[in-house]
């Protein structure tokens, strides 16, 4: 991953700079790049799984309105109900 480039990155000039050697701003730069990296990514993973809980909630509402339109012509056994009909047509899958 490029966080862990920019660890092995940030070593590397640390021993330059014990052997006298200028590098200038090159850290505070570094860190900078790091950080912004880490909340792009924190953002980003957040991001996703927002949207992935967005579309599987569309996902169950669009097959919701399937079965309860297949529920509204199909025969409902005497000893069961609508809803134990639904909860296997879902596999007993929930939102």
């Amino acid at each position: 991953m490029i966080l862990d480039q920019l660890k092995i990155f940030k070593k590397m000039l640390l021993i330059t700079k014990k052997r006298d050697y200028d590098v200038g701003t090159s850290l505070d730069i570094l860190s900078f790049q790091r950080e912004s990296l880490e909340i792009d990514i924190d953002f980003f993973t957040h991001m996703k799984i927002v949207y992935v809980k967005k579309l599987y909630g569309d996902l169950y509402k669009y097959c919701d309105g399937i079965i309860e339109n297949a529920l509204a012509i199909e025969d409902i056994p005497a000893n069961s109900t609508k809803e134990k009909v639904k909860g296997i047509k879902f596999r007993n899958m929930s939102l």
